[in-house]
């Protein structure tokens, strides 16, 4: 499963996620896996990356691109429809379906004014958004990590985050922070089957611009995050 990274830095929010596709056999052996899969995609509201059971994620990365979404509750109502319909028809795979979740970023108001948003709605945990809070991190894990695994390895992205309050410092505050998880990338990609060293990253403004990196690999020198209205 992929290792998926949120980060709310305040001014923006950043989303990473590893770009290993696995394909199993029925006992759950690696068939072969491709790590070349772009797991950001834009929605009319935001950002949004999943991990867990492809075919379920596949079907709502459909739906999400087919559909005009507006508020999140539709997101959730995508999630909600394509998960009872993947458990009727995946009986067997009831496991790897609740192992799947999405993080997702959007602009909502708060009175008059906009807020910036990072949330997750992970299948364990029901249909519930569960918001990240400004100047915080949150990190799903590979399904084979153990929960304090993912406790060590969230604790040491909070422990380097450095939110931006200087817009004029947005280049070199999105650099800094791609570098802090290339370096988790690094560190634990070779314990994990499920994980690339490669990963990609999408970044949202308080704004609403949104941009979204290449794919960023080991022998990546420089990258570029380009803004949709630039």
């Amino acid at each position: 499963m992929t290792l998926l990274i949120g980060l709310h830095l305040k001014t923006y929010v950043m989303l990473a996620a590893d770009t290993r596709t696995v394909y199993l056999s029925p006992n759950g052996r690696i068939l072969w896996y491709d790590d070349k899969s772009e797991k950001i995609q834009k929605t009319a509201i935001g950002l949004i990356t999943g991990a867990g059971f492809k075919p379920l994620l596949d079907s709502v990365k459909e739906k999400l691109r087919d559909q005009v979404i507006n508020h999140t509750d539709q997101i959730i109502e995508i999630i909600h429809q394509e998960t009872s319909t993947f458990l009727d028809k995946y009986p067997l795979d009831h496991e790897s379906l609740l192992n799947t979740g999405w993080l997702f970023s959007y602009i909502t108001l708060y009175g008059v004014e906009p807020m910036l948003r990072l949330a997750l709605i992970h299948l364990k945990e029901g249909f519930m958004i569960k918001l990240v809070p400004e100047g915080e991190s949150l990190v799903v894990m590979p399904s084979e990590a153990t929960p304090e695994q993912a406790e060590v390895v969230n604790k040491v992205i909070q422990e380097y985050m450095k939110p931006l309050y200087d817009i004029s410092e947005l280049e070199d505050n999105i650099r800094y922070h791609v570098m802090i998880i290339k370096g988790i990338i690094d560190s634990i990609h070779g314990i994990y089957r499920s994980m690339s060293k490669s990963f990609q990253v999408g970044v949202q403004l308080r704004d609403g611009r949104t941009g979204i990196s290449p794919l960023i690999t080991n022998k990546t020198v420089n990258f570029n995050i380009k803004l949709n209205n630039e």
